[in-house]
């Protein structure tokens, strides 16, 4: 990326965005963002943002959360973030599943119909073309799988494959070294039940 529009201001750091390949013939389009990190990119490690939802937008996450800028209430202009996460990793936004944002596929782009177990694969495959393809620079990095809400079922699931992928030899990054999850939706009978006790516990029902 050049530029960022409506950034208005100098930032130290590079950021590229494109397409992912989301499957093995190419149809399924994951847009990507990467912020590179703010000092040595070279060898901070790459951490990969997944929003939940499903069907939240990672860019979402980039502008209200953890990205390099923010929106102004004006609604047109940008001030950078000073919590960033790329002060100490470079950061890899990923649009999934296919439909959610800028993703999208070239067969039926109205076609949203997606699983957990397909958006694992989907995330895999897009992650392979990134390694492999996209920026094979960080093909030897070290890197971590992130994300929020229902991202609590993307990542396992992710990470299953990785893991899988590294035994097997096919996947093109071995140095994979875990995964976060904020307030991830794992479990919904375990969410469900906790919901009546956080409830409790703050006064708001009586046991």
């Amino acid at each position: 990326m050049a530029e960022m529009p409506y950034a208005d201001f100098e930032y130290p750091y590079k950021m590229y965005s494109g397409y992912l390949k989301g499957n093995k013939e190419g149809t399924f389009k994951m847009f990507y963002w990467l912020v590179e990190a703010y000092e040595h990119p070279e060898d901070a490690p790459l951490l990969l943002w997944l929003s939940g939802g499903p069907g939240c937008s990672s860019v979402a996450g980039a502008l209200e959360e953890l990205g390099p800028f923010y929106v102004n209430r004006d609604g047109k202009s940008l001030f950078q973030h000073a919590y960033a996460w790329n002060r100490h990793a470079n950061v890899l936004f990923i649009e999934s599943p296919v439909g959610t944002g800028f993703s999208y596929n070239t067969e039926d782009p109205k076609s949203y119909t997606v699983g957990d177990d397909l958006t694992a694969d989907i995330n895999l495959h897009a992650l392979s073309d990134f390694f492999s393809r996209v920026q094979p620079q960080y093909k030897t990095r070290t890197f971590f799988i992130s994300g929020e809400s229902y991202a609590g079922i993307y990542i396992p699931t992710l990470a299953r494959l990785i893991v899988r992928g590294i035994n097997d030899k096919t996947f093109p990054n071995t140095k994979f070294q875990g995964m976060m999850i904020g307030n991830g939706y794992c479990n919904v009978e375990k969410l469900a039940n906790s919901l009546i006790l956080f409830h409790h516990y703050h006064g708001r029902i009586g046991l």
